[in-house]
């Protein structure tokens, strides 16, 4: 199991069939996206860049954006902030 399903597990264990709190206290995580084929993201708090087996997104304050590097993540969240976007080449 990878250490992001596990993560979603122990974050939000109705939507995996496990219930540490009983069935009538469902807990809702409006901000997780979850896909499909497992791959999940936590789109709260402040805007952070993470690393997926497909690539680089910006992730939080409920946004997903893909980006093509670490760094034009980051440059991608300075703008988001209000500053100016540096250019990555």
């Amino acid at each position: 199991m990878s250490m992001m399903k596990r993560y979603f597990e122990d974050q939000n264990p109705e939507m995996f069939g496990v219930s540490r709190r009983g069935s009538r206290e469902k807990a809702e995580n409006k901000n997780l996206l979850l896909f499909s084929d497992g791959v999940g993201f936590d789109l709260s708090g402040e805007y952070r860049v993470e690393r997926r087996k497909d690539g680089y997104y910006v992730v939080g304050k409920g946004s997903l954006i893909p980006v093509e590097s670490r760094e034009e993540g980051e440059s991608y969240i300075l703008e988001l902030k209000g500053g100016k976007r540096a250019l990555v080449s």
